[in-house]
């Protein structure tokens, strides 16, 4: 496997990039289930969190996706 085919994830090691749409968009589904997941956990653990959209990536063919930031607030009330 070649270095362009591999995508750094950080603090989460390397996976193989991938090319297909269809496994592609399998991929960022699981990931957003696991977002959704460490955001229950949060809110369960007395923490605030929003993710707030940083920048909008375009690939220069028309086609574009959201990047997201997150804003945390630990709630000491």
């Amino acid at each position: 496997m070649d270095d362009e085919q591999i995508l750094a994830i950080p603090g989460a090691g390397t996976c193989p990039q991938p090319t297909d749409p269809h496994v592609a968009s399998s991929w960022v589904t699981y990931q957003v289930d696991q977002l959704n997941l460490a955001v229950k956990k949060l809110v369960e653990a007395g923490v605030t969190i929003e993710l707030v959209r940083a920048s909008r990536y375009h690939n220069g063919n028309g086609n574009w996706g959201d990047q997201f930031r997150t804003h945390i607030r630990n709630d000491s009330r």
